[in-house]
């Protein structure tokens, strides 16, 4: 039984400029009207920077040269928004998050709705696309060699979400930077030059530039110095960013601590590294929703497998659920390996890569799976999954039946031994900073 799928994009996304097109499409085979605007944009210089440590938000700082005619000019200044679904609330904050300023003096612009253009990012967006236009009324004094006009804003990546009842999160995406450039090419004539850096930020080292061409990558920066170009040759500024492994990596450090927790766990280890004056690490560690803390064992003998144990009571109010399905009542496992204090310390410490799981009767059968291992700690986290599709026999349906048992009769206890590790560079010591658990599906 599948629930709301859910699709999430929206606001500002766009440089602005005359609102005189002919032919409004978001690929550039719009014109504008020829002759009808006189003022000339000399450079546009454009910086973007995308996020540091979230995911989605990124800031957009565009600088207008001009060059006015002799008796200057009234302009409609037009963005281009995205605004999702067509009765959006989000639509209210559209206006406070467009600063416009000329020659340093504030300029108010306000929503209209316009039909709506799709965007051709490969996939389906619906209703979300250009659907709306943010309008501001420039008079432009005469005789300005240059005149500045500056555009700041904030927007967000696109990116699809979605979630039905039997996920064991919400669905994650890779994330796309779509900016388009067309919409400033209504000034009069071509602009000298056009220099465009997108920081980054979080997503250094995996992005992909799509478009335009011409870039380079100075460290955690594209860059473009294009000289004499029309902007609507040019289009669009499209990077796409893979980012499903720090969606992932976000939700489980806290998940711990989130109000959607169906029941608290207790957990013991088969060993703990020894405290100093500021740290333990205990396996209740595991369980706080902090990731910069950790269990870590304490050096286990030849031969012996280390492992940690679950348990959970039975549930308080029975009749809150119907008799659970194999298919859907238990999504699983979310392990944060290592110890993701910091890069230092994931690195430093040992990262479980394999783990061995089994209700904690010993003769019961056991579930063997990867656990994956990033190079990077805010990408790091596995969800192991066990619900859908579980066949009858399988280590899965012997786990899985007794963790559903566990919600009616109860208690239930889960073992997960260790069998495999990444070695640390400064310790020999395994940890695991966070193991998140969802035991049951309400109807």
């Amino acid at each position: 039984m599948f629930g709301i799928y859910l699709l999430w994009v929206n606001w500002a996304l766009a440089n602005g400029g005359p609102d005189i097109w002919t032919d409004r499409t978001l690929v550039g085979e719009g014109r504008p009207e020829a002759n009808v605007v006189h003022t000339k944009m000399v450079k546009e210089d454009l910086d973007i920077r995308l996020p540091t440590q979230t995911l989605n938000r990124y800031t957009v700082d565009a600088r207008y040269t001009l060059q006015t005619p002799t008796g200057g000019e009234s302009i409609r200044f037009a963005v281009p928004i995205t605004t999702g679904w067509e009765e959006d609330t989000r639509l209210l904050a559209i206006p406070d998050s467009v600063a416009l300023h000329l020659d340093g003096s504030p300029v108010p612009c306000v929503i209209e709705k316009r039909e709506t253009m799709p965007l051709d990012l490969g996939y389906e967006l619906g209703q979300d696309a250009v659907d709306a236009w943010c309008v501001a009324a420039l008079e432009l004094p005469g005789k300005r060699d240059d005149l500045l006009l500056t555009l700041q804003y904030e927007a967000e990546l696109f990116h699809e979400s979605w979630s039905t009842n039997v996920d064991l999160f919400t669905g994650v995406s890779d994330r796309e930077l779509y900016y388009l450039l067309w919409p400033a090419a209504s000034w009069a004539g071509i602009p000298k030059s056009v220099n465009m850096t997108v920081h980054l930020g979080r997503y250094t080292g995996r992005a992909e530039v799509v478009s335009p061409p011409g870039h380079r990558i100075d460290d955690d920066r594209v860059v473009w110095n294009v000289a004499s170009t029309a902007l609507d040759e040019l289009k669009a500024v499209h990077i796409k960013l893979p980012a499903e492994d720090f969606e992932i990596h976000d939700r489980l450090a806290t998940w711990n601590t989130a109000e959607h927790l169906e029941r608290t766990a207790r957990v013991r280890a088969s060993s703990v590294m020894q405290a100093s004056e500021t740290t333990n690490y205990a396996p209740e560690n595991m369980l706080d929703g902090d990731p910069t803390t950790a269990w870590c064992e304490g050096v286990t003998a030849p031969g012996e497998t280390p492992w940690i144990e679950f348990e959970w009571d039975p549930m308080v109010s029975p009749s809150d659920y119907i008799e659970a399905r194999a298919d859907t009542c238990w999504g699983g496992m979310f392990i944060l390996p290592g110890h993701a204090q910091s890069p230092e310390t994931y690195a430093g410490h040992g990262a479980v890569s394999r783990v061995r799981m089994r209700p904690c009767d010993a003769d019961a059968p056991a579930l063997d799976t990867l656990v994956t291992v990033s190079d990077r700690v805010d990408a790091s986290g596995t969800v192991v999954e066990v619900g859908n599709g579980i066949e009858e026999g399988t280590p899965e349906a012997e786990i899985l039946a007794h963790m559903v048992q566990a919600w009616i009769v109860g208690p239930a206890c889960i073992r997960v031994e260790i069998t495999e590790v990444r070695a640390g560079t400064q310790h020999q010591n395994t940890c695991v900073s966070e193991a998140a658990w969802r035991l049951g599906c309400l109807y």
